[in-house]
């Protein structure tokens, strides 16, 4: 059964975010890389909350300056030189933070003192990898096309979601993962992954005047990425014994809620972009 008031509340919620964000992302060069970071940070803050709940001593503090740190490097390299590839700008940033954590627990007496390390490390790549993945699109495609191409990946995702929120409502008989996700159903993943595979391809052809067959493969691939990103968040607050990982998009949840999908479908969507590009 249909729950009204929190289908009308959860539709208003995520319609103003829709604005937000793809307004955001079109706005400007800016804005769009502004819009991307404080996702992740948002994300990585709500993540090392959970965390925290398991591991007393690791810091959200510590890991959420330096996420904010690395991305600041990670525009500064990419906008002075133009040249370097994004992406390996960010993993070797991201690579550094266990040492550098690791290095500061060996004056702490803790008895397990590379738990916080494990804990922090998991959640700034888990959150910043994608980030940096879209950062090279920007590198590799130009800025004229860029931010057209994160919009696209914003509304695969979310038309991902959205059609398997009302297929699954309408239609849902067969649990996809009953374990992890009672309310998810076999027949909402597919509606939702035949509504975005429609959508990369639509989105091929009027917005990017591209090959449709292509955009609708990158669709599938993306959305089925987004639906795993989604399990896995489940799988991380039913560890920690959570609902929700936040409360402050309502209707939704919090950052990592709405979020899930798109932290697995943006590393699989870059990598397609970028063998679509070269190969």
């Amino acid at each position: 059964m249909i729950n009204v008031k929190n289908l009308i509340i959860r539709s208003i919620s995520g319609a103003v975010l829709v604005v937000v964000l793809l307004g955001g992302v079109l706005c400007s060069d800016l804005t769009c890389f502004l819009i991307l970071p404080l996702v992740a940070l948002g994300c990585q803050a709500e993540l090392l909350k959970t965390e925290r709940k398991a591991l007393p001593a690791l810091s959200v503090k510590t890991g959420v300056i330096y996420a904010a740190a690395a991305y600041a490097a990670m525009a500064a390299v990419q906008f002075a030189t133009g040249k370097v590839p994004a992406l390996t700008a960010g993993i070797v940033l991201l690579a550094l933070y266990p040492f550098v954590r690791g290095g500061i627990q060996m004056y702490r007496r803790e008895a397990q003192p590379f738990l916080p390390v494990a804990g922090e490390t998991f959640a700034l790549f888990y959150t910043a990898v994608p980030v940096a993945a879209l950062l090279q699109l920007s590198v590799t495609y130009g800025a004229e096309i860029y931010r057209t191409l994160i919009a696209v990946l914003f509304v695969i995702v979310w038309i991902n979601d959205v059609g398997a929120y009302l297929t699954g409502i309408l239609f849902g008989r067969h649990k996809l993962f009953e374990r992890l996700s009672p309310k998810k159903s076999w027949e909402g993943f597919f509606g939702g992954v035949i509504f975005a595979t429609v959508a990369g391809g639509a989105a091929g052809v009027w917005w990017l005047h591209a090959d449709p067959l292509t955009w609708a493969v990158i669709g599938f691939c993306t959305a089925v990425a987004g639906v795993f990103g989604d399990l896995f968040e489940s799988m991380l607050k039913r560890a920690a014994g959570l609902k929700d990982s936040g409360n402050v998009i309502p209707g939704h949840g919090g950052w990592l809620d709405r979020f899930d999908a798109f932290l697995f479908a943006a590393p699989v969507y870059a990598a397609l972009l970028l063998l679509n590009r070269y190969l």
